[in-house]
């Protein structure tokens, strides 16, 4: 099975909801700035540090796994608190270094460069990780209201998710860096 198709398949309402939120917080948090009148303070040296990527994928993919446990384990509970502390903790990013050079779309780039990819691999951690929580719902419902997904799916579905964070990772470690320090240059 394509992983496209696979991802289309596990509920375009769950992924649709997420997509929506961060969405959603990223327009506020826009918005929040354009309201904004505190003092901006540039500093030359706001620039993003390179690590190491094998630090980053490793600190990402166990974060991934405990999620996917305590979130079967709580019943999707703890999967809906992580997806929306990862949803405010990148908007917050975003304000924050906003406030600190000024740079708007400096902000929005230099969170968003790795995010791109963390992005959808946190919400195939959070598709995974609410498992107990759509078979519950579907159960309370008496109907088919979320796909569930049988266990070579399931497979497919993190096999993408690691994909996804390692990637992600080498982007974060040095074209993330690089990056910023150009963009911080030009703007």
């Amino acid at each position: 099975m394509k992983f496209g198709g696979l991802i289309i398949k596990n509920n375009k309402k769950v992924l649709l909801t997420i997509v929506f939120l961060w969405v959603g917080f990223l327009v506020l948090t826009a918005f929040s700035i354009s309201l904004s009148t505190d003092p901006i303070i540039t500093k030359e040296d706001f620039l993003a540090e390179s690590l190491h990527p094998m630090s980053i994928f490793v600190h990402n993919l166990l974060s991934a796994f405990f999620l996917i446990l305590l979130g079967n384990l709580t019943l999707g509970l703890y999967a809906i608190y992580a997806l929306l502390l990862n949803i405010y903790i990148t908007s917050y990013a975003i304000y924050f270094v906003y406030t600190e050079t000024g740079m708007f779309s400096y902000a929005f780039a230099i969170i968003l460069i790795h995010g791109i990819l963390e992005i959808p691999a946190i919400c195939l951690c959070f598709l995974l990780s609410s498992f107990t929580l759509r078979l519950s719902l579907n159960k309370i419902f008496g109907h088919h209201v979320f796909h569930m997904n049988s266990a070579n799916e399931k497979v497919a579905l993190v096999l993408l998710m690691i994909v996804l964070y390692f990637i992600a990772s080498i982007v974060e470690a040095y074209m993330t860096p690089a990056l910023s320090g150009t963009m911080y240059q030009i703007l």
